[in-house]
């Protein structure tokens, strides 16, 4: 009887452990938007408890909470190792929802990192377990977040319908957080693409979920973006009424982080509607809270807005010593967003004053910065179109290996994907055009309203920058061109023999000025003078200026780039050997295999700021291999690269001009 009733009292205390824990997980998953520190000190509470009393699943979930309140709070590395701790743990309970959740959080990180092909397998894992366990909860989740990562990649299509299928689900099983997030989320997607109004109405739906359950955390968080939405449409009074309905409830809510980022976005909704006079208590206010709250960030943002504001009301002495204050925090942490935003700002302020010398120098920085920042957004974009590449490339070899048994099943839905994939390169192509036309813009109406201000040297000057803008984008709508007629099968080859030697020994003379203005010596050994291809010339000629182009783009100041031209016998017959060799950063072995792949983009980067759209070497394989040749490259890191082209001599083995195309 004794023994029986302990065994009872040890039930009841294991219950109601594990009943506090439960307790303690809930309120520290509440805490973590407010209250990080509260929240990790529940749920460390929850697992000390969970260890103490052998509750395996608590335990997991307390760490869980912990990784969410890391990454939360942007301890990336932390969040990661705690993740990874509670995907191993819910392996070892063989508990599904807990690795479910594991991989949704590691999906997260994964996003935060920029490694989106990891991220996109973390959701794939975690979506095939959560059918095979009917986690309805893990399917809308981890929809959710693929959908942010296709967003993010740029697939539209795919994120859209992604986040609906993650839609339905969670509405399916009542998880109001969950619909909550996917909303937003959703909502972003549209206003990224400017359908306002289907953005509005997601983040109205929102607003009403938020409610009806008394949350006004994320009642805010709805308003806030609702009044965001308002004043992308130019609908400023709208915009207001929602964000100060929004800060009122953050003030309520003693948010004063929140509070002081709402504040910087009203100021901007002021002075956008013009009225600078209301904008400025705004912004002190906002730099006020930063302040007491310590962030360094948000003190420098404010400060820069306030700066902003004092130059638009005439101040300009307290405006400009906010303004460089920015810029050089701005040049401190390599922010090229904000040192362009500032510069043009600064530039405006000085052109207030009539002080047409520093106007200029400052738009000048202000186009390099602008200049920069299209590099690097372009970068970052074809990295991303490079993922979904690499992904639709395997998952195209599974489906024709899968065809082999299964006749041509499934092959419009490759299709369509192929198609989609090329929209949405189109879409990032498009948007990259617009910054280059942007600039041409600005640069334009900088020289007509300061035209009788201007010298003829400065006049010159802002037209070479406009020229450069203008390269830019026909070398972007060039290479456009190219592929297109690639994918469509349009590029005619039309072999002939012609002197190989003689037509790169000439060519090469156009990159003489762009070699030039970065003192590098352009250097041609071709003495065998009677070596010939048998090749398309024209085509040749594309195959030479991306070569020689990206040699120039590669190589550092003052130093050489060599083109070598040969002959050379094989069994096969005589080849023309072309080898352009760069003295710049070399090609790392492990990118090898991606040097010639389509959107590549490696970790060697152009010695003076110049773009690259990722494009020109698949070109060049493409190209060279249609016309019976090879290319490849020979690299040690750290000491250049050589591109080496061999092309046929004679018209043995060739196909029939007549009919040669792709």
């Amino acid at each position: 009887m004794k023994a029986s009733s302990n065994t009872n009292k040890a039930q009841a205390e294991t219950k109601a452990t594990q009943r506090r824990v439960d307790e303690l997980l809930v309120l520290s998953q509440a805490a973590r938007e407010r209250a990080p520190d509260d929240a990790r000190r529940y749920a460390r509470e929850a697992e000390r408890l969970a260890d103490l009393h052998g509750y395996g699943t608590g335990r997991a979930r307390a760490i869980l909470r912990l990784a969410e309140v890391e990454l939360h709070t942007q301890h990336i590395t932390k969040a990661q190792a705690l993740f990874s701790e509670v995907e191993k743990l819910g392996r070892k309970l063989e508990d599904g929802e807990v690795i479910v959740d594991a991989l949704t959080g590691l999906a997260a990180v994964h996003c935060e990192l920029g490694h989106y092909g990891e991220a996109l397998e973390c959701a794939r894992r975690g979506l095939t377990l959560s059918e095979n366990i009917a986690y309805r909860k893990g399917i809308g989740y981890l929809c959710t977040r693929k959908g942010l990562i296709l967003h993010t990649l740029g697939n539209r299509a795919e994120a859209l319908e992604s986040l609906q299928r993650a839609l339905d689900v969670l509405r399916s099983c009542n998880d109001q957080h969950g619909l909550q997030l996917c909303l937003a989320n959703l909502a972003l997607v549209y206003q990224d693409n400017d359908e306002l109004h289907k953005a509005l109405d997601y983040c109205r739906e929102s607003l009403a979920i938020a409610r009806n359950q008394g949350d006004r955390n994320a009642e805010a968080v709805a308003l806030a973006n609702i009044g965001r939405n308002f004043f992308l449409r130019r609908e400023y009074g709208d915009a207001l009424r929602n964000m100060l309905e929004g800060l009122a409830i953050f003030r309520d809510l003693g948010d004063r982080k929140r509070e002081s980022i709402l504040l910087q976005n009203i100021a901007g909704v002021h002075g956008s509607a013009g009225d600078h006079e209301r904008a400025l208590p705004v912004m002190q206010a906002s730099l006020a809270l930063a302040q007491e709250l310590d962030d360094a960030y948000a003190i420098m943002v404010a400060e820069c807005g306030l700066g902003g504001c004092y130059t638009e009301l005439g101040r300009f002495d307290e405006g400009f010593e906010l303004l460089f204050k920015g810029l050089a925090y701005a040049e401190e942490q390599g922010m090229l967003h904000l040192q362009s935003k500032l510069q043009h700002g600064i530039s405006s302020a000085y052109a207030q004053q009539k002080d047409m010398a520093k106007a200029l120098e400052y738009h000048k920085r202000f186009h390099t910065a602008e200049c920069k920042v299209y590099n690097d957004d372009s970068e970052t974009k074809m990295r991303r179109l490079q993922v979904l590449h690499e992904l639709e490339q395997t998952k195209t070899e599974a489906e024709l290996h899968r065809l082999k048994s299964v006749e041509l099943a499934d092959a419009n839905g490759r299709l369509e994907k192929l198609v989609r994939a090329n929209n949405e390169f189109l879409g990032i192509a498009a948007h990259d055009l617009k910054n280059p036309l942007a600039t041409i813009k600005a640069l334009a109406v900088f020289m007509q309203r300061q035209a009788d201000q201007l010298s003829q040297s400065e006049t010159l000057e802002l037209c070479d920058d406009i020229e450069s803008s203008a390269v830019r984008m026909l070398n972007l709508v060039n290479n456009l061109l190219d592929i297109n007629r690639i994918d469509q099968g349009r590029l005619r080859i039309l072999p002939m023999r012609f002197d190989f030697a003689a037509l790169c020994e000439r060519y090469l003379s156009v990159y003489e000025e762009q070699a030039r203005k970065k003192g590098i010596a352009l250097r041609f050994d071709g003495s065998d003078q009677s070596v010939q291809a048998f090749a398309d010339r024209d085509v040749t000629i594309q195959v030479l200026d991306n070569l020689v182009s990206n040699a120039v783009k590669y190589s550092p100041c003052d130093s050489a780039v060599d083109l070598r031209v040969f002959g050379r016998t094989t069994e096969v017959g005589t080849l023309a050997r072309l080898e352009v060799a760069d003295n710049g950063p070399g090609i790392a072995a492990d990118e090898m295999p991606r040097l010639f792949q389509k959107f590549a983009r490696l970790s060697a980067q152009p010695t003076a700021g110049e773009d690259s759209t990722g494009l020109g070497l698949s070109i060049v394989k493409t190209l060279v291999e249609t016309m019976g040749g090879a290319v490849w490259c020979e690299s040690v890191p750290g000491e250049g690269a050589t591109f080496i082209v061999e092309l046929p001599s004679d018209s043995n083995g060739e196909v029939d001009p007549a009919s040669a195309c792709l």
